[in-house]
């Protein structure tokens, strides 16, 4: 539940920045909103056609903005109207190519844009953190981006034909691509703020750039990032507090209905508020929840690897009077249940 919880804050957070990259996008189409000074994640930007109707409670989003975002949701909504896990497939089978593609060019261009020693120099000071305090501060936000989707892996293993399969389908869609994206984005982050000093605290996001790439190479990125992340949205994010809701309330809610509504949570949690710094996203989001999300994790592995040897008995985890079994509650309200 916990992690499903989490999970519900990331739909939230994906969802804006698929609609920030197909709202910079259109902005590249139409020839407006090019250069602008404003945040990547939800600043106000009063270039572009998107962006220039504000807020009027003065929270810094413009209604072109959130128009964008609405119909981000929308459409992942729509993912779940038919088969969600299907089409989960359909998109992670055709978009691959695309990812691996745009993922080398993106790193290529940093490379050839600037010297990777001052790539290096320019990350010292992304998030603000003194020396001392930058590698384990580092260390624990990856310890806390693996830890959310390792604690609901069996969400997705479970599809798996073999235990073989599984472990190469994680090794090859999960260690390898989180290693690669970590790369590029530092180097990438690296060298955009070398290229563009005027907007450096604005491009630890991503979606920054497409303000100041060439128009055509803009809205070509931004339909790959958007399909990119409403993919990624789904099988990462949407999956997990799903079957949470579903095994809650197994006889009444079926797994769409769970969708629907883990989607619909995270359409009203204002990603943009934990999008507003670097710092904040790092400090007051990430670092917040792997307090917990790190501890379960190193409780499972310990338990797994270290206590069972790696042996693990399937139909003890469905007994209420086996190994497994887990009590909960009080005296006057007593529940069991199995984990």
């Amino acid at each position: 539940v916990l992690r499903g919880s989490i999970a519900i804050y990331y739909i939230s957070i994906n969802m804006w920045i698929g609609a920030e990259a197909l709202m910079k996008g259109y902005n590249a189409a139409v020839g407006s909103g090019r250069g602008g000074t404003g945040s990547g994640s939800g600043s106000v930007d009063s270039s572009g056609p998107g962006n220039n109707m504000t807020d009027p409670g003065g929270n810094g989003v413009s209604f072109g903005r959130l128009f964008s975002f609405a119909a981000y949701t929308l459409l992942h909504f729509a993912v779940f109207a038919g088969d969600g896990i299907r089409a989960m497939r359909v998109l992670a089978k055709w978009l691959m190519p695309l990812q691996l593609g745009g993922l080398f060019v993106i790193l290529a261009w940093s490379l050839s844009s600037v010297p990777l020693s001052a790539t290096l120099a320019s990350t010292n000071s992304m998030v603000g953190q003194r020396q001392p305090w930058a590698f384990p501060v580092a260390m624990t936000t990856v310890v806390s981006s693996w830890s959310t989707m390792s604690l609901n892996i069996a969400d997705i293993s479970r599809f798996a034909r073999s235990q073989r399969a599984q472990a190469l389908g994680q090794l090859a869609g999960f260690v390898l691509p989180n290693c690669l994206v970590a790369v590029v984005g530092i180097l990438t982050t690296g060298a955009a703020s070398e290229l563009y000093p005027e907007r450096a605290s604005d491009m630890w996001n991503f979606v920054t750039l497409l303000d100041v790439w060439p128009p055509v190479v803009s809205v070509c990125a931004a339909l790959i990032l958007s399909a990119s992340i409403l993919s990624h949205n789904i099988a990462a994010n949407v999956v997990s507090p799903a079957n949470d809701i579903v095994n809650l309330l197994p006889n009444r809610v079926s797994f769409r209905a769970g969708a629907y509504g883990s989607i619909a949570i995270a359409a009203c949690l204002m990603p943009w508020k934990i999008l507003a710094t670097p710092g904040g996203y790092i400090h007051s989001f990430v670092l917040a929840y792997s307090t917990f999300t790190g501890a379960i994790l190193g409780v499972m592995l310990a338990d797994y690897f270290m206590l069972r040897r790696q042996v693990l008995v399937v139909p003890a985890l469905y007994q209420t009077t086996g190994p497994c079994r887990y009590s909960y509650g009080t005296r006057l309200f007593p529940r069991k249940l199995s984990y």
